[in-house]
Formats: structure tokens, sequence, C-alpha cells
């Protein structure tokens, strides 16, 4: 017996589309962060996870979320350079 072959229509190399017009818009290489909504958006994301790590760190005391907020800002300053 022979292994059934999956056919593709895409070519090597092309972006595969999801159908979704914001998934496809975030996938496409280098036009995510041009879009004043996605960065919005993500600003949003970033300022929720130092709200809830900042409230962690004053319920525990814990230096692990200090070490998580330095964490998150240094990946939120690479994704806005």
């Amino acid at each position: 017996m022979s292994e059934p072959s999956i056919q593709t229509s895409e070519q090597p190399g092309q972006l595969r589309r999801t159908g979704i017009p914001v998934v496809d818009h975030i996938l496409t290489p280098g036009s995510s962060l041009t879009s004043s909504t996605f960065r919005l958006v993500l600003d949003l994301a970033f300022i929720c996870l130092f709200l809830v790590l900042l409230g962690l760190l004053a319920l525990t005391g814990s230096i692990h979320f200090a070490v998580l907020i330095f964490i998150e800002f240094g990946l939120w300053t690479s994704v806005k350079w």
C-alpha cells in the first residue's frame, strides 16, 4: 500500500493565509507594529501583565516577581524599539 500524499496549493516560501484578516495582518512580516491599533493592544497587554506582577510582588514579597517584572520591561522595550 502506498501512503496518501498531501496536496497543498502553496508554493515553497509563500506565507499561509488563515482567512482571518486580523491574524493575517499580524503574521505578515514587518506590518504588525505599523498599526496604531495593534500597538495600543500590545501596550495594554503589557500594562495588565505589569499590574498583575506588581500585585503579586506586593502580596508575596518574592524576588521572583521582581525578576519577572524586569524581564517584562525588557520584552516590552524590545518590541517598542
